[in-house]
């Protein structure tokens, strides 16, 4: 990989990271359903970099850097998003239950 430059910070919201007004995903992403957990806990910020010599950008964890795929906002599976926050918020509505005692542990 060729020299990647710090270029500003990106957001993490519900409909992807968004950087410069274009939106972005990783594999990473979904895995942890950043998306998802955007959409519930609020968007949060990430640094963004980028390699000029093949016009990719990246974001880093752990210190690697796991490259970006633009995305359009229409390409998204909505459905699958929505299901995903749908879940989400239910297992959380059922820890907080069992947290506050409110049900019964399974």
């Amino acid at each position: 990989m060729e020299k990647v430059v710090e270029v500003g910070e990106a957001v993490v919201s519900p409909e992807g990271i968004r950087y410069l007004g274009r939106l972005y995903t990783l594999r990473l992403a979904l895995q942890q359903q950043w998306f998802a957990k955007a959409s519930i806990e609020g968007s949060w910020k990430i640094p963004m970099y980028y390699e000029p010599e093949q016009s990719r950008f990246f974001i880093q964890i752990d210190g690697q850097f796991m490259e970006c795929t633009l995305i359009q906002h229409r390409e998204l599976d909505q459905e699958r998003i929505h299901m995903e926050v749908g879940l989400f918020r239910q297992l959380k509505d059922r820890w907080m239950d069992q947290k506050t005692g409110n049900i019964e542990s399974r």
